[in-house]
């Protein structure tokens, strides 16, 4: 992707990410700015240089009420699209990272390539955060693991089955997923989540996606009360104790990685507008 390109991008991301705090100020929703957006925000002031997303992270009730505004209340601008499991049938992320997207846009991964009919427009990531009662359990771990699989057979179902593989691994548990609607899938997940549906335990928890559950398992008083924190020359919301969520998810996160490990997502199309 070129730099100008980049730059579009980058706008565009920016303006779904003030839509996005706006509602959340307007309503006192909570949101923290999360993994490479609030690394982003410390080390480089603003993008990651070759950082090509925005992510942002709500405790789950905090999200349910946005979720709630946004579209039973049409408080979203008709130019924004809230995608989920509920809005868009096949989504296939599950129920731990949402996307709000721009209408009139692409934003095509090459995974989604062949989905047609979906909403793929350039977006900004909601990390959904569960309650955990413990740093580390096995209720935890358990937890986890059923939702990677119910994961794994969403993803078989709606995106390995969109690519030509004749692998036997991907054909039986494509086999397996053919008997769930993707609705059914998400409706387990969010059993699974809210095992501990508990608000004052002592931590949150983000399922799903990288660096594992176990990492990502945080105290609530490091993200309690928010911060402001300066992203691209705006003040926006991050956890109070960044430096602590920042170092449990990258270490030394003040130390750049090396040239192989600096990915980005590398959409196949990109449109904005």
């Amino acid at each position: 992707m070129d730099e100008a390109t980049k730059e579009k991008l980058r706008s565009v991301e920016l303006e779904i990410l003030d839509e996005i705090v706006r509602i959340c100020e307007k309503h006192d929703i909570t949101y923290f700015l999360a993994y490479g957006t609030l690394l982003g925000a410390v080390r480089h002031d603003g993008f990651i240089p070759w950082d090509d997303d925005v992510d942002i992270a709500m405790p789950r009730e905090e999200y349910e009420r946005f979720k709630k505004v946004c579209v039973k209340k049409n408080e979203l601008d008709g130019k924004y699209f809230l995608q989920n499991y509920e809005t868009e049938p096949r989504y296939w992320h599950g129920i731990s990272q949402i996307k709000v997207r721009k209408d009139g846009t692409l934003f095509e991964e090459p995974e989604i390539v062949n989905l047609e009919d979906l909403h793929k427009g350039i977006f900004v990531d909601i990390f959904v955060l569960d309650h955990a009662s413990k740093e580390k359990s096995i209720l935890q771990d358990i937890q986890a693991v059923l939702f990677e699989v119910l994961q794994g057979m969403m993803w078989h179902k709606i995106v390995v089955a969109s690519q030509d593989t004749s692998s036997l691994k991907h054909k039986l548990v494509g086999s397996i997923a053919s008997l769930f609607k993707v609705e059914h899938l998400s409706k387990l997940q969010e059993k699974v989540v809210s095992f501990n549906n508990d608000e004052d335990s002592r931590y949150y928890i983000h399922f799903g996606g990288r660096y594992g559950h176990r990492k990502k398992t945080i105290p609530k008083d490091v993200f309690h009360p928010p911060t402001k924190v300066e992203f691209e020359g705006e003040s926006y919301n991050a956890p109070g104790d960044w430096d602590e969520y920042l170092t449990r998810i990258y270490g030394d996160y003040m130390e750049l990685p090396p040239e192989d490990k600096r990915g980005s997502h590398n959409p196949q199309k990109i449109r904005v507008k």
